[in-house]
């Protein structure tokens, strides 16, 4: 629906609530008045049928899906420890150098089998705080 449809159907909405309690406290006192309350009621419901239909309208609209499309650039310099470095990695056996060959992503993390002494282990991050 469109954005000036709601604004106007809810702006005529609350209209005829402000409307319908000035008729409901003028059919009530200091005498009773039926006809004005009758009328204060239908005021009520008049203005309560498009609020309730904007109400309904936005609801079913926000439980559709909802596609979103981002554009997300990671350069480093945000990160936090400043400068990033290249790191040699060598085994924690042997100390022999190891390559990207070495090293496997699973479900454990970062695994690494050294080819020299065959030691194999998980290499764990310690917090940069």
């Amino acid at each position: 629906m469109n954005r000036g449809v709601k604004v106007l159907l809810l702006t005529f909405g609350i209209f005829m609530l402000v409307l319908s309690t000035i008729f409901l406290i003028a059919g009530i006192s200091p005498d009773f008045r039926l006809d004005i309350l009758l009328q204060g009621l239908v005021f009520l419901v008049v203005g309560g049928i498009p609020i309730g239909i904007v109400v309904y309208l936005e609801r079913k609209e926000s439980s559709r899906p909802m596609n979103v499309t981002q554009n997300i650039k990671i350069d480093g310099s945000d990160l936090i420890g400043g400068e990033r470095k290249v790191h040699e990695l060598k085994c924690r056996g042997c100390s022999g150098s190891l390559s990207d060959k070495d090293v496997r992503i699973t479900d454990l993390g970062v695994v690494v089998k050294c080819p020299y002494c065959g030691k194999g282990y998980v290499i764990e991050e310690a917090p940069k705080w």
